[in-house]
């Protein structure tokens, strides 16, 4: 709720900023000896002071207890700054229109919470009507300016509170949405548990049982030499028995192939030379939807004609899938995602740049983690389970890769997989 007050509260004071500019240039032009009224001085002044204030927050060079503060201080400048206004062209437009913006702005677009903010409008308020009645000019104006105003106060009120209450219920369903993630995190982590202590115990008990089998059966080979077993119904007994070992011996000695394939999926990866030029066209082609659904720009920054490095074209697939899943789970609306191809020092540097939130620095050393969830949430609500990173790791850690996070200087995040590049392709027996 601090950064949307703030990065309002910004947009706010360049935009009103921008207007009494263009007043004070129309007020020259209009009168040319005027001068600069008390209530300009004191808005030119606090202007100023408020950029560098917010400059210094926006860059998060300012202590924590006043960049809380500073959107509830500016709300109270930029009221308080109106009223002056308000007071001081009364002859000239004798109504509240400067009132009105003064209190409806903050309370319509920023969300101050209520029991700070409200007290402040109406003491404002009573101070409002008590100039006015002052003024005495006349009945008429004085109870036509007390209602406006009064009227005025009400509605930001109601904004205030409503504005605060739907913000309010959007951070706690984005927080209900970070705790089930956690809480799916744990329950994936205590199913891989499990299912590797499944897959374990039923390797350990194959493994047992793959040697008696195997025994039966070659027992069952050598007995067929003994006279004791030559009759024709020992004979069949024997056989079937042995055949059966055999079959059981088989299917056990699978169940350990399967353990050991899928313990090895990421590491036994067979390397041959790739194009990297083909295979990340392929992976961005098969995101492209997605990023549509996003309105996100996905671009492929100009490539070299060719890449050739030692890798696996199903690997790189996933890797880069991974990669470019994230980026856009976690990239704003409207934003681009780039996918840039870069050769250096007999390696290849695929990188995968978004305009996302970036990754906390104290987040950064168990990025790669298996399991692991950042308390950064996906822009649109998807679920994260903290795996892609963990499997992108190691499928290029076995294509003898590394895979780094870089932070970009203008906001965002790099991903960048190195690669080695593959021997140059020598024709004829001779190398020519």
């Amino acid at each position: 709720m601090l950064e949307s007050n703030l990065s309002r509260a910004w947009w706010i004071l360049i935009v009103t900023t921008i207007c009494t500019a263009l007043f004070t240039v129309a007020q020259r032009l209009v009168q040319p000896g005027a001068n600069f009224t008390p209530v300009q001085m004191v808005d030119y002044l606090a202007s100023v002071t408020f950029f560098l204030l917010f400059w210094k927050a926006k860059k998060g060079r300012l202590p924590r207890r006043l960049r809380n503060l500073l959107p509830m201080a500016y709300a109270v400048f930029f009221v308080l700054i109106n009223d002056g206004y308000y007071f001081s062209v009364w002859p000239l437009v004798g109504d509240n229109v400067g009132y009105a913006f003064g209190v409806l702005t903050p309370g319509a677009l920023l969300y101050l919470r209520p029991t700070r903010f409200v007290p402040f409008l109406l003491a404002n308020h009573v101070a409002i009507c008590a100039i006015i009645f002052q003024k005495n000019d006349g009945l008429e104006p004085t109870v036509s300016a007390i209602f406006g105003a009064t009227i005025c106060v009400m509605v930001a009120v109601v904004s205030n509170v409503i504005n605060y209450r739907m913000k309010f219920a959007q951070l706690e369903k984005t927080a209900l949405v970070a705790r089930r993630n956690q809480e799916l995190a744990a329950s994936n982590l205590n199913l891989l548990e499990m299912s590797e202590r499944m897959d374990e115990m039923m390797a350990m008990t194959a493994h047992d049982l793959r040697g008696p089998l195997f025994g039966i059966a070659s027992l069952c080979e050598i007995e067929k030499e003994n006279p004791l077993w030559k009759q024709p119904e020992h004979a069949e007994f024997l056989e079937t028995v042995g055949q059966s070992a055999a079959r059981m011996g088989e299917l056990v000695n699978k169940m350990v192939e399967d353990y050991a394939a899928r313990n090895n999926a990421l590491t036994g990866i067979t390397l041959e030379p790739c194009d990297l030029v083909e295979t990340l066209s392929e992976a961005v082609r098969q995101i492209r939807p997605l990023a549509q659904g996003k309105d996100i720009e996905l671009s492929l920054v100009p490539f070299p004609a060719r890449a050739p490095a030692e890798a696996n074209d199903e690997a790189l697939e996933r890797v880069f899938g991974n990669l470019l899943s994230n980026a856009i789970k976690y990239s704003p609306t409207g934003s681009r995602v780039e996918v840039v191809i870069q050769h250096q020092d007999a390696k290849w540097n695929c990188e995968v740049r978004d305009e996302g939130p970036g990754v906390p620095e104290e987040e950064r050393a168990t990025l790669f983690d298996k399991l692991r969830t950042g308390s950064n949430l996906p822009t649109s609500g998807e679920q994260s389970s903290g795996l892609g990173l963990y499997s992108a790791r190691k499928l290029v850690e076995s294509m003898k890769g590394s895979i780094t996070f870089v932070p970009r200087p203008e906001g965002g995040s790099i991903f960048r997989v190195t690669l080695n590049a593959a021997a140059p392709e020598v024709n004829g027996a001779n190398g020519n």
